[in-house]
């Protein structure tokens, strides 16, 4: 699991070979996780100036839950 600083994303994981992308948001404790998801993808969020707004533009309803 990967902390970021984010005012929106708590916290990421992110299973390669399944390519499943684990979100905690800071709004509460549940996890989310989005399917068939690009490694390069995770990448770029967990490096993004700002992962919130990565978030919104490049994975919220792009990818099923």
């Amino acid at each position: 699991m990967i902390h970021l600083k984010s005012d929106a994303i708590q916290a990421v994981d992110y299973e390669p070979d399944s390519r499943r992308l684990h979100i905690w948001f800071t709004s509460g404790d549940q996890r989310y996780t989005y399917y068939r998801v690009p490694e390069s993808l995770f990448e770029r969020l967990i490096r993004a100036a700002s992962p919130g707004i990565f978030f919104n533009e490049h994975i919220r309803g792009n990818y099923s839950l």
